[in-house]
């Protein structure tokens, strides 16, 4: 891969988070966008991770979210909670996002609690669930970035041996606390249906707040005039805090307040229909057309490492494009690649979703 000095900053941002972990017991980063979950799951994957007593994952508030944060964890620290007085002898605070609810592992096989737990009593973890084997960890399963950009676990997670099925039937899932290690948050924000409100509006109305663009995860935009935007828990906290800060998306008032995702949640995905024409359906000059940037512009992009193909960054402006690929060219959307065909002309034309 050709490093640019982007992917470098991002690399040694993910180390510093990679020895904060080892120091403290967790680390957490912003939100990154595909191509950087891409080059970040990459560089983790030749640090041999497992070796060195850490765990890690991509989350970003459901599956298949294209914005994802990094969370990383020493697997000495019990996922669990911290119920037992050693656990939090040791940066418990720090850990705090990994407690899982007692009434999450009371329903859940036998952990040895009665219900009636209280945080600072002392609580004995009796080695796991019996029923799938939940809490037996130290299981080495591989990790990394993958094409789709779900979120993924690594040696963190039930053991590798335990059945899909007993799995399902115990009720947790793969990573089962990637929501709490993440700390993210769900924020609604509900306009009053007079105006159309797409992404941008929402996206622009939030930073407006002086937002970070790592602090804001998806916003899964509804209807046109409502969406669900997922956000580190700081950013939550400016966005629901009172009185609101947040009274405005583009020229309609709206109201803000904290909601949910089902763990199945899939949202439903809206395209803009396009069509354009290239000289050759090389990758600079489909980021050109699609991006509208001039193809030196395109060029640079596409070698700077911000454009990913299907998942993965691609930093070879030769590259040809073809039907079904994933273009995501950071700042500036989401393409999927249609059918092609030649105009009179001689160029090629492209068929082209862009992701609302």
């Amino acid at each position: 891969m050709i490093k640019s000095v982007e992917t470098e900053r991002l690399i040694s941002r993910t180390d510093d988070l990679v020895r904060y972990a080892e120091k403290h017991g967790s680390a957490v980063s912003g939100f990154f966008d595909a191509a950087s979950v891409s080059v970040v799951g990459e560089h983790l994957s030749r640090l041999g991770l497992a070796a060195r007593g850490l765990s890690y994952c991509f989350f970003g508030g459901y599956a298949g979210a294209e914005r994802q944060v990094l969370v990383i964890v020493d697997t000495a620290f019990c996922p669990y909670g911290y119920f037992c007085g050693d656990c939090l002898t040791r940066a418990g605070a720090e850990l705090s996002e990994w407690r899982v609810s007692a009434e999450a592992i009371g329903g859940c096989g036998d952990y040895g609690y009665d219900g009636n737990y209280a945080y600072g009593e002392n609580y004995e973890y009796n080695g796991g669930c019996d029923h799938c084997g939940s809490g037996n960890y130290g299981g080495d399963t591989d990790v990394g970035g993958t094409d789709d950009g779900t979120a993924q676990r690594g040696a963190v997670g039930h053991d590798a041996d335990i059945s899909p099925d007993a799995e399902k039937n115990c009720g947790m899932q793969l990573c089962p606390t990637a929501a709490e290690a993440a700390g993210l948050r769900y924020v609604h924000v509900r306009g009053s249906g007079y105006y159309e409100l797409d992404h941008r509006s929402f996206l622009g109305a939030v930073l407006a707040l002086g937002l970070s663009r790592d602090t804001v995860g998806d916003i899964i935009v509804r209807d046109g005039h409502e969406a669900i935007i997922i956000t580190v828990r700081a950013a939550a906290e400016l966005l629901l805090s009172q009185p609101p800060v947040l009274t405005y998306v583009g020229r309609d008032k709206v109201c803000v307040s904290e909601t949910v995702l089902p763990p199945d949640y899939e949202p439903e995905k809206r395209f803009t229909e396009l069509s354009i024409t290239v000289a050759s359906p090389r990758l600079d000059a489909v980021v050109s057309e699609l991006a509208r940037l001039s193809r030196d512009k395109a060029k640079a992009a596409v070698i700077g490492g911000v454009v990913a193909v299907s998942g993965r960054v691609e930093q070879r402006p030769d590259r040809e494009v073809v039907q079904g690929d994933a273009l995501s060219v950071r700042g500036h959307g989401k393409f999927v690649i249609g059918k092609s065909g030649t105009t009179s002309r001689g160029r090629v034309r492209l068929a082209v979703k862009k992701y609302n």
